[in-house]
């Protein structure tokens, strides 16, 4: 997992230790009896500017404090890596893990994790373009991370998705329209179900729905769906905090903005295949903005009942 951003594969726990502070991350043996025992540490990450993923394992227990240096918020999820298949979630607690959390986190010998690091500068974006001027005070998590709760869940499952994509195309993590859709899905989803500072700011009512708002987005969407197009983008273009565009466009729509522009797209190719004249599903789900295209079959027969390669060639 991540195999292609080779990181560290070492019983040298002190060079371990080193590269963990580099990271502003303190890490230390847990039990006693391993201060002195060689501890074993595989892990591969890939970094970038707005996030993190680290896929880790320690043979021994181990804490993790995160230093004062470090703004960023961490999350570390229990998985079942599967060599022949697909990675799967555990059944069990994550960590999700703020600089504010006066407790380590604890993490279990020869547990296979991902960790995922949103980086404070991210989060600020997401959390004004909801919120606007009501940030106030210093942004934190609460600690529990519940993997059976779906909405948990979904967080993990936003996660594996990515790096799934970065198996099957050494291009995923470099493509701006799928970092701004992974980055669109999971600071949104964290935003609205894990809780927060914030949380109760997320929830609070707004006014009655605003046609304008909605109706400048709608146009948006509609006119540059085949783009990439990020939530930022159409919170500036609503005008709005994002927290109020997003009700009211749920109100006017019964759907989420992205969740729209996900449609608008999915029925772009609907009319496309029908139109005639394609020279292949791929062909006609990129030039309609879609680059998931293992997603693309799945969300298209959901909404449509059938595959687009059975609508093309029914009418082909």
């Amino acid at each position: 997992m991540l195999d292609r951003y080779a990181f560290l594969d070492t019983t040298d726990f002190e060079m371990t230790r080193g590269v963990h502070q580099m990271l502003g991350v303190a890490l230390e043996p847990a039990p006693k009896r391993a201060r002195h025992a060689k501890i074993h540490t595989k892990a591969n990450g890939f970094d970038s500017d707005a996030f993190s993923l680290f896929y880790f394992s320690y043979s021994e227990d181990v804490t993790v404090r995160i230093g004062n240096e470090n703004a960023h918020h961490w999350l570390a999820l229990p998985i079942i890596n599967r060599p022949k298949s697909r990675p799967g979630l555990h059944n069990r607690d994550g960590q999700l893990y703020s600089q504010s959390c006066p407790d380590p986190l604890r993490l279990r010998a020869r547990t296979k994790s991902l960790s995922f690091c949103l980086k404070q500068h991210t989060l600020d974006r997401y959390l004004t373009a909801y919120l606007g001027d009501d940030i106030t005070a210093p942004f934190s998590f609460q600690r529990g991370f519940d993997l059976i709760h779906a909405s948990h869940r979904a967080v993990g499952q936003i996660i594996l998705m990515l790096i799934e994509d970065d198996a099957q195309d050494e291009t995923a993590m470099t493509s701006e329209s799928r970092i701004t859709s992974f980055l669109d899905a999971i600071t949104s989803t964290m935003l609205f179900y894990c809780p927060h500072t914030y949380s109760e700011h997320m929830r609070r009512a707004t006014p009655a729905p605003a046609p304008r708002d909605v109706k400048r987005v709608l146009d948006y969407i509609h006119s540059f769906a085949n783009t990439p197009v990020s939530l930022a983008q159409l919170v500036e273009i609503a005008g709005v905090p994002g927290r109020t565009l997003n009700q009211h466009f749920r109100a006017h729509t019964g759907l989420s903005p992205m969740a729209y522009l996900r449609r608008t797209r999915l029925r772009n190719a609907y009319r496309a295949l029908h139109g005639g004249r394609v020279q292949s599903v791929t062909d006609v789900a990129l030039a309609c903005g879609i680059q998931h295209l293992g997603r693309f079959s799945q969300s298209y027969k959901s909404e449509f009942g059938e595959l687009p390669s059975q609508t093309a060639a029914r009418l082909h």
